[in-house]
């Protein structure tokens, strides 16, 4: 198996706002941040070039709207990373330990 590529969605895939905790848990807060261009270019080239990259991001569970947003946003921005590809942690917990 070749290398395989995790990709954080907020601050990296995605151009992270600051705002208060609150206005996280707002309808189409997630789904309307905007794209981080060079990210999702470096994104399609890994593709491109046959490398397996996985999104790896934390989601506020107790949110109605932020896992289905999140999922949204990359049939949107990254339609190329098919479900099996999106990994989400809930938030607080390390993605590290996801792996274990």
């Amino acid at each position: 198996m070749g290398k395989r590529y995790f990709i954080d969605m907020d601050g990296t895939l995605v151009k992270w706002n600051s705002v208060s905790f609150e206005q996280l848990y707002e309808k189409n807060y997630f789904l309307c941040l905007e794209p981080n261009i060079e990210m999702i270019d470096l994104v399609n080239k890994l593709i491109h070039e046959e490398k397996e990259v996985y999104t790896l991001s934390a989601f506020l569970n107790d949110s109605r709207y932020a896992l289905i947003e999140k999922n949204q946003w990359l049939d949107m921005y990254c339609p190329q990373i098919d479900e099996n590809h999106r990994l989400f942690v809930p938030y607080g917990q390390s993605k590290a330990l996801f792996f274990e």
